[in-house]
């Protein structure tokens, strides 16, 4: 599916895609804020950075197994996602990914991550719970910052620092930080 294909769609709101699609392009679905139902093939790949950007109305979203990265801005101002499952073969999240993803609640990311990119879970307000992998090694600047709903976190030993803004304006009311920081 090529870049921008159905970006500002507003009135789009149900996508059924081929089985055998294998890319979905940068901004494919961006701007459907009416959007409120996809399903991805497992086929699926890659997906473009912002695909899904300004989709409003989608609460879930499946992520294929074939997928190893979150690109950067791909969820970003979904507000009304509300879950979404990352499969074992995603090693990174990138950059502000799912920034302003207010509806989201509670995020598992399994141990393949390795990377975060920066501002990954920004403004999240509605972000409760989000356990840090050991895997991790590389978490990007203000990943949690803005995050006014999240009250305890726990640092995995596998951080030898923590970068700058990575709670700012958060909810924090506790906070583990491991020896090796």
């Amino acid at each position: 599916l090529k870049s921008g294909t159905f970006d500002g769609c507003r009135d789009l709101q149900k996508v059924t895609l081929p089985q055998d699609l294998a890319v979905i392009g940068n901004n494919a679905f961006r701007n459907c804020s009416m959007l409120s139902q996809i399903t991805l093939p497992d086929g699926i790949g890659e997906i473009g950075s912002a695909a899904f950007a300004g989709c409003l109305r989608l609460q879930e979203i499946n992520i294929p197994p074939y997928v190893t990265e979150l690109s950067d801005n791909l969820f970003q101002q979904c507000l009304g996602l509300a879950s979404i499952d990352i499969p074992e073969t995603v090693t990174k999240i990138g950059s502000r990914t799912f920034d302003l993803c207010s509806g989201l609640k509670e995020i598992s990311i399994p141990g393949s991550v390795t990377q975060i990119g920066n501002e990954a879970f920004a403004q999240c307000t509605g972000l409760k719970a989000v356990s840090i992998p050991s895997s991790v090694t590389d978490l990007g600047e203000g990943v949690f910052s803005g995050c006014t709903g999240l009250k305890s976190f726990s640092l995995p030993a596998s951080m030898s620092t923590i970068p700058a803004k990575t709670f700012s304006n958060t909810g924090l009311e506790t906070a583990v930080i491991p020896e090796t920081v």
